[in-house]
């Protein structure tokens, strides 16, 4: 029975709690993965079974980022359109593409609207918003009507500016070919786009460039540099300092200065244009380490889990446990 599979698709993946006893295989496949994308350093002669598990531990730390930015943005639709979108409905929820005609819509008219306050204009909406789609269906029942309500917002966010390079295709969603890059797409978009209040990790990044992000309690920060320390301990780095260096940044072990935050259950370090987990950057910045490093508990894909985070984008003037 196909409704009994087990979900392979960034929008549909359950991370399963995964211990420290288990051995390898016991962590799912990838099938987009590859061995050789893993990093060198990584790599040993010790066996087949060193590296199988340093596989399936990348394939996990990389499956926790999509489900990082699934569960964002699924939560900013929910806010947005007033349902309930989770991140395993979000893929089917937005397939047929007016969801995302009816975002472009709200973008263009709070683009519009002088009295857009908040975090929706601060520092975005870099140019004109273009005006959204109209003409489309809004019933779809086949799939070239999918396509074309989709192929119509793709059009939409070319205009409004975000980077090619990150722009998906109409089957990359419709007939679920690369939902990676349609997750990549739509955080670019709620990057660039000044019209609506962005989700929360586009929160975050205006409130760290605007200087505005302010601490959290003591227990709150003792708790984040905890979550930080569990990640390098999963990882077996041989480095376990960390240090709180100013609000959301943190000198972790031999890495520098680090944007980080905890949202929900996920440790995320901020890059130039996006956001990795705390591990997979460890694995793919790290030095050498002596063994394998064993897999963590990969966290829960819940909206409802509460983190410090929750309570820090709620309004720029909030005291914030910003991590």
């Amino acid at each position: 029975d196909a409704s009994m599979a087990e979900p392979t698709t960034p929008f549909q993946v359950q991370l399963r709690p995964i211990s420290r006893r288990q051995t390898q295989g016991d962590y799912g496949t990838n099938q987009g993965s590859s061995a050789s994308l893993a990093p060198a350093e990584y790599h040993s002669p010790t066996g087949s079974t060193h590296e199988i598990r340093l596989q399936s531990l990348r394939e996990t730390v990389v499956k926790e980022r999509l489900v990082a930015y699934c569960e964002d943005l699924a939560e900013w639709f929910t806010v947005l359109f007033h349902m309930e979108i989770t991140a395993e409905s979000f893929g089917h929820d937005i397939e047929d593409g007016v969801l995302l005609l009816r975002l472009a819509r709200f973008i263009e008219v709070g683009d519009k609207d002088k009295k857009t306050r908040g975090f929706a204009s601060h520092g975005a909406g870099k140019r004109p918003c273009p005006p959204a789609p109209m003409d489309y269906t809004e019933k779809p029942t086949t799939a070239f009507h999918k396509r074309d309500n989709v192929s119509r917002f793709i059009a939409w966010v070319r205009q409004l500016g975000v980077d090619e390079a990150v722009i998906f295709e109409a089957d990359d969603l419709v007939g679920h070919k690369n939902e990676k890059n349609v997750l990549y797409s739509l955080m670019e978009m709620a990057r660039v786009q000044g019209g609506v209040e962005p989700p929360r990790l586009i929160q975050l990044e205006r409130l760290m460039d605007s200087g505005q992000l302010k601490l959290g309690s003591e227990a709150e920060e003792r708790s984040a540099i905890a979550r930080i320390k569990d990640c390098l301990r999963a990882m077996e780095y041989p480095d376990e300092r960390v240090e709180r260096t100013a609000p959301g940044r943190y000198e972790v072990a031999d890495f520098g200065e680090l944007n980080i935050a905890i949202l929900r259950n996920h440790v995320l370090v901020r890059l130039q244009n996006s956001w990795d987990t705390l591990q997979h950057y460890i694995m793919t910045h790290g030095n050498r380490p002596k063994k394998a490093p064993s897999a963590t508990p990969a966290p829960r894909s819940s909206l409802s889990a509460t983190t410090p985070m929750t309570r820090t984008v709620t309004s720029a003037a909030t005291t914030t446990t910003t991590t």
